[in-house]
């Protein structure tokens, strides 16, 4: 993706979020909402309570004034004709119910003849069919076909618009959500996004410098702290060094010695022997593997002089396909001045 596309997407969102903030703004501060219904071909009729009455709506055309009257500073419901729509049953999951925007959008080009978008779009209620899936009725037309009835609207000096569609069994399908903002209210709203993001990418710019500016001071004083810790660390190596090797002695008394352990295992297992597992924690020792005469086992560690108190702490298993017994033993491995 180029940084163009890039630009291109991020001021789609950007109007997006405009026209959704700017519908809410309308909603708020609106005098009312007035229902404008498509009778015919570009015939529409004003519901009460604004009065009754009927008129043309293009962009070139004018209206009568009472009727501009009744649209200007209001939040429009426009209920158009299913003439201009194509309507699509799509059956789907059940579980689709819960994400039924998604999956509709992602609908689009295969059940109508436009994609995304070129195309303004709503469904119904879903209607349960059995078997565990749901119908839902799909209404689409053109952008470019709603375009002059919208421009025109917006000549009258409406807030926002919210575009339904007639249907014969259901209720009208709803197509655009504020689709409509006008007086540039949306504009004005882009305007303060954008002012908003640059002053939070300011922010996040003079908070990196700060951040910059505090890690060469902290950086300073760790490095004076590693210094520091550096002579210390040398310090006490020097003094253990000395006690060191007394140390050492009194530890080779009291554990043994894992390389000793290793060297007597390999002495007292037979060739048929393997082990698979080794622990040891302290004087014990736990081993497990497979041998042809696992029985035996406790008996020649017991003889070896460098082991004590061997025993089974699993039974002996023979499993299909393996060789020799499965065994885990555990010992006391034997110090050195308790080697007789």
């Amino acid at each position: 993706m180029t940084l163009n596309h890039l630009i291109a997407a991020f001021h789609a969102w950007m109007d997006q979020v405009a026209s959704a903030l700017a519908f809410i703004h309308a909603q708020l501060r609106s005098e009312g909402v007035v229902c404008v219904i498509e009778t015919d071909d570009n015939v529409f009729a004003i519901l009460p309570p604004s009065g009754p009455g009927t008129f043309h709506l293009r962009p070139e055309g004018r209206i009568p004034e009472h009727v501009a009257a009744a649209l200007t500073g209001r939040t429009v419901e426009l209920v158009l004709s299913p003439a201009r729509f194509v309507f699509c049953p799509v059956e789907l999951p059940k579980a689709a119910a819960s994400f039924l925007d998604g999956v509709v959008r992602a609908q689009i080009d295969r059940v109508t003849p436009w994609s995304v978008s070129d195309a303004t779009f709503g469904y119904g209620s879903p209607k349960d069919i059995g078997d565990e899936r749901i119908c839902v009725t799909v209404a689409a037309t053109m952008k470019a076909r709603l375009e002059p009835v919208l421009v025109a609207l917006k000549a009258q000096g409406t807030r926002a618009v919210s575009v339904l569609v007639k249907t014969e069994t259901d209720d009208p399908v709803r197509v655009m959500e504020g689709g409509l903002a006008t007086n540039g209210a949306d504009h004005r709203i882009h305007r303060i996004l954008l002012i908003v993001l640059g002053v939070a990418a300011a922010s996040a710019a003079l908070a990196l410098l700060a951040s910059d500016w505090v890690g060469t001071a902290l950086d300073a004083q760790l490095d004076e702290a590693r210094t520091r810790a550096t002579v210390e660390r040398t310090r006490a190596i020097t003094a253990a060094e000395k006690q060191g090797d007394s140390a050492l002695e009194a530890r080779k008394r009291e554990v043994p010695s894992v390389t000793l352990m290793l060297e007597a295992l390999s002495d007292i297992l037979p060739d048929d022997t393997y082990l698979t597992e080794l622990r040891m924690d302290g004087d014990k020792v736990e081993i497990t593997g497979h041998s042809l005469e696992a029985p035996g086992l406790i008996r020649r560690l017991e003889r070896s002089r460098r082991f004590s108190e061997a025993t089974f702490i699993a039974p002996t298993l023979r499993q299909p396909g393996e060789v020799g017994e499965r065994f885990q033993i555990k010992a006391r491995i034997l110090l050195p001045q308790e080697v007789p």
